[in-house]
């Protein structure tokens, strides 16, 4: 069904080159947008709880990317298969190791770190 017969709302914007000037305009239209529903709705738009936690889980997950980066680099030799990155480093044992996330953001810092650098390819999930 296509969007005519379904009778549901859509925009259309066009542009003649995407450049950072049409950026901009694109990020402040929809920025006005969320502020104008906000004070219809009366909800604080740039204030609300799942904003912050999303910055908390941001800072968690770079900071998981710096360990696991941390414990690749200081291996001289490529991870053994019985034990991946993690196992491999000497004094901080599981370093490398993607702990502390639900399932789902576990397995797409997996993919992210295997896809970015093949020492990861044996880094398994820690324990949760």
């Amino acid at each position: 069904m296509l969007q005519q017969e379904a009778r549901a709302p859509s925009s259309s914007l066009l542009f003649p080159r995407l450049d950072a000037n049409s950026a901009g305009q694109l990020l402040a239209l929809y920025e006005h947008r969320s502020a104008v529903e906000g004070f219809v709705w009366g909800v604080p738009s740039f204030d609300q709880w799942w904003v912050e936690l999303g910055k908390v889980l941001t800072k968690q997950v770079r900071g998981q990317l710096q360990a696991s980066r941390a414990a690749a680099a200081s291996l001289a030799e490529p991870p053994s298969a019985d034990g991946g990155v993690a196992a491999a480093t000497d004094s901080t044992r599981g370093a490398g190791a993607v702990t502390g996330f639900n399932p789902s953001t576990t397995t797409l810092l997996l993919r992210y770190l295997r896809h970015m650098d093949p020492r990861y390819s044996t880094l398994r999930r820690g324990s949760q």
